[in-house]
């Protein structure tokens, strides 16, 4: 991290929920002299939203300078793909429900 900047990333969940519950993300990454940085805010309602946001962040600071963002996006989309195919298998018939609405996040 530079000398002269601190990054400080805050989050809040929503009212009613714990921070465990919070499904937003933020990632910062610091290559070279360029300072990238990506923030996700996670449909609280939705299943894995977390975890898609995640993705979405992790992906966003990997992306390298003039890469397409699609590219960013195909890699958090395989990301997530495999960090919830294993709990969505031993869901019960309303969470499986739920996960086949899809993860949502901006």
């Amino acid at each position: 991290m530079s000398d002269w900047a601190t990054i400080t990333s805050l989050m809040l969940p929503k009212q009613g929920h714990t921070d465990a519950e919070c499904a937003d993300a933020v990632a910062v990454r610091e290559p070279g002299a360029a300072l990238q940085m990506a923030m996700a805010d996670g449909a609280t309602e939705a299943a894995f939203s977390r975890r898609w946001a995640q993705a979405l962040v992790e992906a966003g600071v990997a992306l390298e300078p003039k890469a397409r963002l699609a590219e960013a996006v195909d890699r958090a989309r395989a990301s997530f793909e495999a960090s919830t195919a294993e709990q969505k298998a031993g869901l019960p018939w309303y969470a499986e429900q739920k996960a086949q609405e899809g993860a949502f996040a901006t």
